[in-house]
């Protein structure tokens, strides 16, 4: 009651303009009031609505990526093709990004092959050279006897423990951002490389 009083008061002694001062005030504080009580809330629900949609453009774009691998993997007769996307998945103390890869995608030419994609899941990269050099050459190509001895030892060998002789590996990129790499693997060693070039050339951007 005393506020009210107070109030009128005001109102009394400065007009409209009191009056005007007061309906601001008040805005303020209902302002203040619907902030604390309601913006979380609001914030969390667009989060989950933004959430919702990016797991819906995922699901897309694995369907399309898939079909698009199976079409290389005919194209490239090669015996299987893999997608390694780059993440950050952790950071260090100073805020510097760990380099991450995940094999996400993986299309094979014969259903009773094994999968072999879950042994390269979160992949520190900055224990790899070959990264460095697919940054550095765009893409590689040739036995894995070669990249071993060329470019990375030790990815190489566990490559190799799956029965993969030959391989092709290309930088994958969306306009300036390095997106990660696209692998094709064959069980033999093949001659015909300029076929191969040309087949996943085709794909390489739509795949991007």
């Amino acid at each position: 009651m005393e506020t009210i009083n107070t109030a009128l008061k005001f109102i009394e002694e400065n007009g409209l303009i009191g009056l005007f001062i007061l309906f601001a005030v008040l805005l303020i504080i209902i302002g203040f009031k619907f902030v604390y009580e309601y913006m979380p809330y609001l914030v969390k629900e667009l989060m989950l609505k933004n959430e919702a949609k990016k797991i819906k453009e995922r699901q897309k774009a694995d369907k399309l990526i898939r079909e698009k691998l199976s079409r290389l993997l005919l194209n490239t007769k090669a015996d299987r093709s893999m997608i390694v996307e780059f993440h950050n998945g952790k950071e260090n103390l100073t805020g510097l990004p760990f380099r991450y890869g995940t094999f996400t995608y993986e299309v094979k030419s014969s259903d009773d092959a094994p999968n072999i994609g879950q042994k390269y899941d979160e992949l520190n990269l900055s224990r790899y050279t070959a990264p460095t050099y697919l940054l550095e050459n765009k893409f590689f190509l040739g036995t894995v006897e070669d990249f071993k001895k060329d470019v990375d030892k030790t990815m190489g060998g566990y490559i190799e423990e799956d029965g993969i002789k030959y391989i092709c590996l290309l930088l994958l990129r969306q306009q300036d951002t390095n997106i990660g790499i696209l692998m094709l693997a064959y069980n033999e060693i093949q001659t015909d490389e300029d076929r191969i070039i040309g087949a996943i050339s085709q794909y390489v951007q739509e795949i991007s």
